[in-house]
């Protein structure tokens, strides 16, 4: 596969904040001649991996290794975890840590690693909701979004935009925190921070508790570097940087996004030319239910009704608005490409990397060549019909993993009543 490279970069006016991704790029090819010449990408949309809360780049070391011989590929380590972290305590002074923070990280990173190049975002539970915020709020940085199992919520304070709304202990998260709220937060954080507590949550969250096991890759300076290291022990390393329980404190008492996830597929199904959109959900996760998938399917899918009422919040200036009752359709998305990967838990791409890995390749090289559509509906047309109904792949374990295509229709008798509910 190709070679996983670890640099960092830096956050505008913000001094003293590291902040770490990994890529992989396709190798050089050689001509008839025996030089060499870089491989042509111009034409290949960059994937950008987003990981869940708490994990890192490294959850992505498999997709980085097979997608970086197609595609120039990146995987992120939010502000906080991961390799990403302050350097010290002036550097988290005034930091809060919340799902806008990691937002505009996203964006900085966009517009200066990729200098504005429009990319695929592929984030897994927390990576998913923090990419539809940012296709939400920068649509022309958007190439193309996959949501595999994306958390449909983050925090459950109000919003930072309510200013007289209630906070417990009167403490909005910025840090440094105060000694109630710290004591609570870092008492918590050392308790889950054991690599015994992080296999049990992610066994309980795998299909297989085998591959919760399976190794990943250090950096070349780190001090264990070459070492097989498992997920647990992974997460509970990034966790130990310094400033980890000022970090969490904050994560726990932050507020809400000022536009709630369900909001933003709104507004970027709404769009005149909205972006292809993949959904590869773990069947078996018992976080984010097969009920959460079906319901963002319902919102971005072909000829669906959506009652898009006045004065939503987040909606944009010149979105179409249709009161609830009325007769005429709001036309989405022609198609989204929707798999259920079973079995498969809350990280299918880790579970099962040798066909997420499969199907990403296939649904990003119909991206690639729906690029110069005119019209968005053909494009997101042709990335759909690219791909197949079923596929099935053996991974490690002897284990097969298969992934069939979902189209909206309610699964199970408590889908349907969800989806009723949901008109």
């Amino acid at each position: 596969g190709a070679a996983v490279q670890h640099r960092t970069f830096s956050w505008p006016g913000r001094p003293g904040l590291t902040l770490h991704y990994t890529s992989t790029q396709p190798a050089p090819a050689a001509t008839t001649a025996g030089n060499v010449e870089p491989t042509p990408i111009v034409d290949t949309t960059p994937i950008v991996f987003l990981p869940g809360f708490g994990v890192g780049t490294f959850h992505f070391d498999a997709q980085l290794e097979a997608l970086g011989t197609e595609r120039p590929v990146y995987a992120l380590d939010w502000l906080g975890q991961g390799e990403s972290w302050p350097d010290d305590e002036q550097a988290e002074k005034g930091l809060r840590f919340d799902s806008d923070l990691w937002t505009n990280q996203l964006e900085i990173f966009l517009e200066s690693e990729l200098r504005g190049r429009p990319a695929i975002l592929a984030g897994n539970s927390l990576g998913g909701y923090i990419a539809v915020q940012l296709a939400h709020r920068r649509p022309k940085l958007v190439r193309g979004l996959v949501l595999m199992n994306a958390t449909p919520f983050w925090s459950f304070a109000a919003p930072s935009r309510e200013k007289d709304a209630w906070r417990l202990f009167g403490w909005d998260a910025t840090l440094p925190a105060p000694r109630w709220p710290f004591a609570i937060g870092s008492r918590w954080f050392n308790t889950l921070r054991s690599p015994t507590t992080i296999a049990t949550m992610l066994g309980a969250v795998y299909a297989d508790k085998r591959t919760v096991a399976r190794t990943i890759n250090r950096p070349d300076d780190h001090p264990h570097a070459g070492e097989a290291t498992d997920l647990p022990e992974a997460i509970a390393a990034a966790a130990s940087k310094r400033g980890g329980p000022a970090a969490f404190t904050s994560i726990l008492f932050s507020p809400k996004a000022e536009v709630s996830f369900e909001d933003a597929l709104l507004t970027i199904s709404s769009r005149e030319a909205p972006p292809p959109i993949a959904l590869l959900y773990g069947q078996e996760d018992p976080w984010v239910v097969p009920l959460w998938a079906e319901r963002a399917h319902r919102r971005l899918s072909k000829g669906v009704e959506l009652e898009f009422k006045k004065g939503v919040a987040g909606a944009e200036p010149n979105a179409p608005s249709f009161e609830s009752g009325g007769s005429e359709a709001l036309k989405v998305l022609p198609d989204v490409v929707h798999y259920a990967l079973t079995p498969a838990g809350h990280c299918p791409h880790h579970e099962a990397p040798e066909l997420v890995n499969c199907l990403l390749s296939l649904w990003a090289r119909a991206v690639d060549s729906s690029a110069n559509e005119r019209a968005a509906s053909s494009a997101n047309e042709r990335a759909a019909d690219a791909m197949p109904e079923q596929l099935t792949k053996r991974e490690s374990f002897g284990r097969e993993v298969r992934a069939y295509r979902r189209h909206g229709d309610p699964l199970g008798p408590l889908g349907a009543l969800a989806a009723a509910f949901d008109r």
